[in-house]
This record gives C-alpha cells, structure tokens and sequence, in this order.
C-alpha cells in the first residue's frame, strides 16, 4: 500500500460500488481522495465472506475517465485470507490529463464467478459525480 503525505486528509468519495456473490455480499469499492490532489481505490471484504471464501481474490484499481489506471503491478491479485482491506497505489489525480476518477475492484471467486464493481466517477474540477455500477 502507498502511503500519503503525512499532511493529507484521507476522505471517501462518492458511493461505492457493492458486490455480491451467489446471494452472499462480498464487498465495496470506493474512492478515497487525500486533499494533496491524489486518488486511490479501496476495497473492504464482509467478513463474513471472506471467512467461507478465503481463496477468493481481488484487484483494485483507481480508474481514470480516460484510461488511466493506478494498480499495483506487482502484486496486483490478493487473497481475501491475508486482509480485511485492500488498497490502490495512490494516484496524482491530474495524472496525463485525467480529472475525473472512480475506484474499481475486480473479484475472482473461489466459486468460479468473476465480478466487477465501480464506485461513483468523480470529476475533480467541479465536483460532480455519477452513480456506482456492479456487474456479477
């Protein structure tokens, strides 16, 4: 996990994106902003998933509007056994271009099931944003 400036305010932005596997909630994605102008996503597992499904895993990206992403290249799938949260590599929001961001997650379940959810888009320049979406 990438660490802020020690001076940043961490906030949550937006509405999560929810993911549910078989009936059974396995958890949120959201965008988190540190007020330095940087962006990363973060994923929380239910616990009560992640203690019957500990072979699942996740990757969590901060999505740009233009394609941008900020991912861990080097260990980028985690296990849901090893944590509770996940997080993206911090993010300059500016980065080539980009103002407008959502955090990510994508899971590969123990069961064979592959999902992905987005949080709200955030446009940094004037505030707005648009809904979460899930797809499972």
């Amino acid at each position: 996990m990438s660490a802020a400036p020690l001076s940043c305010t961490i906030i949550n932005i937006g509405q999560p994106g929810n993911i549910s596997i078989s009936g059974q909630y396995a958890g949120q994605v959201e965008q988190q902003y540190d007020n330095c102008h940087n962006v990363r996503a973060h994923w929380q597992w239910s616990s009560s998933y992640r203690t019957y499904h500990g072979s699942s895993q996740i990757i969590v990206f901060a999505e740009g509007w233009n394609g941008t992403v900020g991912v861990d290249p080097n260990s980028p799938w985690r296990p849901a056994s090893v944590a509770q949260d996940y997080y993206s590599p911090w993010t300059y929001i500016y980065a080539n271009g980009e103002n407008t961001w959502r955090g990510r997650a994508e899971v590969s379940a123990d069961n064979g099931a592959y999902c992905v959810a987005w949080g709200d888009w955030h446009r940094y320049s004037d505030g707005a944003q648009f809904g979460s979406v899930r797809n499972c």
